[in-house]
């Protein structure tokens, strides 16, 4: 089975549940029923990763540092890009390396 690339972006105040909760439901999908097929990921049709402008720690809202898995540089071939949503979009919209990307 091919798997989709699903990336998503964080940045500093990303809102928590935003990235998380999408990443949670994407990162648990299996195409086989049933609890024993999330045992592996054999059955999971999205590899799953966070994209951040670098891969330094990123501050959420609230404080929590995440380190994302990627920097623009040596992410993979993305199929799906999530962009959350909360407060800290507000200054991508002025980032030109981010809309670059």
């Amino acid at each position: 089975m091919s798997k989709m690339n699903v990336g998503i972006l964080i940045f500093d105040d990303v809102e928590v549940l935003d990235f998380a909760g999408p990443f949670e439901v994407f990162s648990r999908t299996r195409t086989v029923p049933g609890g024993e097929s999330r045992r592996s990921d054999e059955h999971a049709p999205f590899t799953v990763f966070t994209v951040a402008k670098t891969a330094a720690p990123v501050a959420t809202t609230g404080g929590l540092q995440v380190t994302p898995h990627y920097g623009f540089a040596d992410a993979p071939q993305i199929d799906l890009v999530l962009v959350p949503g909360g407060f800290g979009t507000r200054a991508l919209s002025d980032d030109q390396a981010t809309l670059d990307w």
